[in-house]
């Protein structure tokens, strides 16, 4: 099992049920789920505030979406 624990993990997701499962599977692993969030932008703000570990992300986000999260 992995262990996720003391780590932040933000989640970019618009299925909602999707989302819920990977919020899910991250508290299970001990991780601190930042979000879900449901849209790119939404989530370029979380990511400045918050500074995760690393982020889970949707991959029909857009390149430009993921580009700009992945420069913060």
């Amino acid at each position: 099992m992995i262990n996720l624990s003391g780590r932040r993990v933000l989640v970019v997701e618009d299925s909602f049920y999707l989302a819920m499962d990977v919020a899910d599977i991250i508290r299970d692993a001990d991780g601190e789920v930042v979000g879900p969030f449901h849209s790119a932008r939404d989530a370029l703000k979380a990511l400045v505030q918050s500074a995760p570990d690393s982020a889970l992300l949707d991959v029909k986000l857009g390149e430009v979406a993921k580009a700009r999260m992945a420069a913060v």
